[in-house]
């Protein structure tokens, strides 16, 4: 079995024209993957090493890091402004960095400042999966994700949602 649709099959069926189809491609760009080689007891902690190293080893492009709520992402957002301001403290010359929290309960004028361009500094959006899908953050060239979330789920039979 294919996942490839057959348009021309699908095409008949709805009686659309061959010139009303549009085709899209794929992905335009390189995707390259890492994983850790061994897993992190500390999801935050995994987090903020990797956003630290990523900055402190890479010249160029912001960061996109996937956790599952607003308090991951605060507590992320601290943890690695501590560590930059530790590197500052012993005298390290560092880029700014600036983590920008991004979740569904956000205020929508802090939600935009996302979409900003990042000025004299590198952006690191630490977001929920609100960022996952349908939505474009320019610049962005690492995304880190912690394979976490948070999903609400319905019980029928005692009509509460969790």
């Amino acid at each position: 079995m294919s996942a490839t649709l057959q348009v021309e099959r699908f095409r008949r069926y709805l009686n659309i024209d061959s010139n009303q189809i549009l085709y899209v491609e794929g992905r335009t760009f390189p995707i390259e993957k890492y994983y850790l080689q061994a897993p992190e007891n500390d999801v935050l902690v995994a987090c903020r090493k990797a956003i630290v190293q990523l900055h402190l080893m890479q010249s160029a492009g912001d960061i996109l890091v996937f956790l599952p709520g607003e308090k991951e992402i605060r507590k992320v957002c601290e943890l690695v402004d501590a560590e930059l301001d530790s590197l500052r403290a012993d005298g390290n010359e560092i880029y700014p960095l600036k983590c920008i929290p991004f979740y569904a309960a956000l205020p929508d004028d802090e939600q935009q400042i996302v979409f900003l361009e990042a000025q004299e500094e590198r952006k690191c959006v630490i977001a929920t999966n609100i960022a996952e899908t349908s939505l474009t953050i320019d610049d962005i060239s690492y995304v880190i994700d912690s394979g976490l979330a948070n999903h609400k789920t319905y019980d029928a039979e005692t009509g509460v949602g969790v």
